[in-house]
């Protein structure tokens, strides 16, 4: 599945680095840092609405639509899955106007250490 670049450099720029230091405390994903990430990237329509379970074990982003042709849209559902070593885990969803999602992929984000600077999307669809 093809994901919009922009929402790829969200997930890998703005939301992958901040829940992956936040899943290190003790509060996971409970924490003010991934919700002042969330409601900044709301404010200035980044993204469209963000959700995160009392707990802060589940996290769900829905991206902002994009016009695919007149009449016909889409959008991203993404989920947080997990981190593990360098990696940050979604499972992301494109979905037309009809609600339905039609392709599915989990990708994974490397999440370099601050002076490497660059991080590296792998993709698994299915």
């Amino acid at each position: 599945m093809e994901i919009d670049k922009e929402f790829i450099e969200i997930l890998t720029y703005n939301i992958a680095p901040i829940i992956k230091e936040c899943t290190k405390s003790k509060h996971r994903l409970n924490n003010i840092k991934i919700h002042e990430t969330l409601n900044s990237l709301k404010e200035n329509n980044k993204i469209d609405t963000y959700n995160i379970n009392y707990n802060g074990l589940y996290l769900y982003i829905l991206s902002k639509k994009c016009i695919k042709e007149i009449g016909c849209y889409h959008f991203y559902s993404c989920v947080f899955v997990t981190t593990f070593d360098q990696y940050v885990a979604f499972d992301v969803s494109k979905i037309y106007n009809d609600i339905t999602p039609a392709e599915f992929s989990r990708i994974f984000i490397e999440i370099q250490k601050p002076d490497h600077g660059y991080s590296n999307v792998l993709e698994e669809s299915r």
